[in-house]
């Protein structure tokens, strides 16, 4: 288990974790309530490096997708709903700007990249 984010209130922990399967999946702990653990993207590949938007609505997380390639996806937090493709031709470690306004990754060119959200 690797915690990768706190939400900005501080209610969720956001970490990922590998399964029976070996796959690494995302998942979120409330600091208040029950202190359940709840994945936070189903999927049936990868998921890791889990970032929280600092209004704590989205979260941005690096997947291995259909292709086989670490591609970054931001998503509604917490729960369902649809998901975006952020990067383009591949990405890690997303960090959102303090204010929301962009995402920051790395490609995997190595090149720090910026794209608006």
């Amino acid at each position: 288990m690797v915690a990768t984010d706190w939400s900005r209130d501080g209610r969720f922990l956001l970490y990922s974790s590998v399964d029976p399967k070996g796959l690494q999946s995302l998942w979120a702990l409330s600091s208040l309530d029950d202190r359940k653990p709840f994945k936070v993207v189903q999927t049936d590949f990868s998921t890791g490096w889990g970032q929280f938007s600092p209004d704590g609505k989205w979260i941005a997380y690096a997947s291995i997708g259909v292709s086989g390639a670490l591609e970054i996806t931001s998503g509604p937090f917490p729960g369902s709903g649809p998901k975006s493709l952020v990067s383009a031709g591949g990405g890690v470690m997303p960090r959102w700007r303090r204010d929301g306004k962009e995402l920051f990754y790395i490609a995997l060119d190595d090149r720090l990249t910026a794209v608006p959200t």
